[in-house]
């Protein structure tokens, strides 16, 4: 994964930044790399690759919780910008636009 894009998601990240600067498709495809980065993540955990990673067990999971706070920050904004609202059906998350 690109160095900037991780470094993007272990820096802390805001809604409203975050909305005034990116697009709607632009946020989408970010919440898509922050997904995939967040598994890469689980998977050094779940298979105790930290060797091979380079960091501590510690600093793995200190970057899970930076990449899901920094995941619903995205999110947040996409939802802003999207006048839109999560309804759970089903615990199906489903999206409801204010428009």
């Amino acid at each position: 994964m690109d160095k900037e894009i991780i470094q993007l998601f272990v820096t802390q990240q805001y809604e409203k930044e975050i909305g005034s600067i990116l697009s709607n498709t632009e946020i989408d495809m970010y919440i898509g790399l922050g997904i995939k980065l967040l598994e890469d993540a689980q998977e050094v955990v779940e298979n105790k690759l930290f060797d091979e990673a380079g960091k501590t067990r510690e600093e793995v999971d200190l970057d899970i919780e930076r990449i899901e706070y920094n995941l619903n920050e995205f999110t947040k904004a996409f939802m802003s910008k999207e006048n839109a609202i999560v309804i759970v059906n089903d615990d199906k998350p489903m999206f409801f636009h204010m428009n």
